[in-house]
């Protein structure tokens, strides 16, 4: 039976089921599915491609089925993708270039299949490769078991940021920098304002000073006529 998962665009969690058939090319189609549960039924052929154009896909577990073929390239490009467990299938081929490059992955499990090719350095934190006896491993000869001994692979209790997130966080991050800047700007130019008014009261009144001498006794009312006074003879 090929199962159509595209007829059933609610579900993602479907491992151990007892699925079996073909993972239909309309899974391409979901475009809100985030996360997708596979693992452990009777599923074969290729991994679709169109699986790549999933933009907000973060988890993806096929393990423990009869997937063959290669890994397809498009999974590198999903940047939101951080957990992908591809193990116990019947992968073969390359790794792709994509996902030896991502920065965005934390777990990439590929344990167990048929690939080869020469590993380089991953940038991921959790790499398995174990089960690939035609992988090649420059620093330890033609073949190696693994380059990380781990048992179990695991969704981390706290999901990583994704790609989406970080950006979010960044723009979050550059306004409150951007209005703590305009704050302080405002608060500099009215402090700087209120100074510069201040000493121009006070040189007028030292200038006044200066040239007339007024008495302590003098009354509001005769300082604010004289000061009238003295700019009509000015005048």
């Amino acid at each position: 039976m090929v199962y159509l998962l595209h007829q059933l665009p609610a579900c993602r969690e479907l491992e151990n089921m007892n699925l079996s058939g073909r993972l239909s090319p309309a899974i391409g189609k979901l475009l809100q599915l985030r996360n997708l549960f596979l693992d452990h039924n009777s599923i074969s052929g290729p991994i679709p491609d169109t699986i790549g154009g999933l933009p907000l896909l973060q988890r993806l577990d096929l393990s423990g089925n009869q997937f063959n073929g290669t890994i397809p390239r498009t999974l590198g490009d999903l940047r939101d993708l951080y957990f992908v467990k591809l193990s116990h299938n019947n992968l073969s081929g390359f790794i792709p270039d994509s996902l030896i490059a991502s920065d965005n992955l934390f777990i990439l499990d590929l344990s167990s299949n048929n690939l080869s090719g020469t590993v380089q350095e991953f940038g991921i934190k959790n790499v398995l490769l174990e089960g690939n006896p035609l992988l090649r491993y420059p620093s330890c000869g033609t073949r190696c078991d693994s380059i990380r001994a781990q048992e179990e692979v695991t969704v981390p209790v706290q999901n990583p940021q994704t790609h989406s997130q970080r950006y979010a966080a960044s723009i979050k991050t550059v306004l409150l920098w951007m209005s703590t800047a305009f704050v302080v700007v405002v608060f500099l130019a009215a402090v700087t304002a209120a100074t510069q008014q201040w000493r121009r009261r006070h040189q007028i009144f030292a200038d006044i000073d200066g040239n007339h001498m007024i008495p302590n006794a003098v009354s509001s009312d005769m300082f604010v006529s004289w000061i009238a006074d003295e700019n009509h003879n000015n005048t």
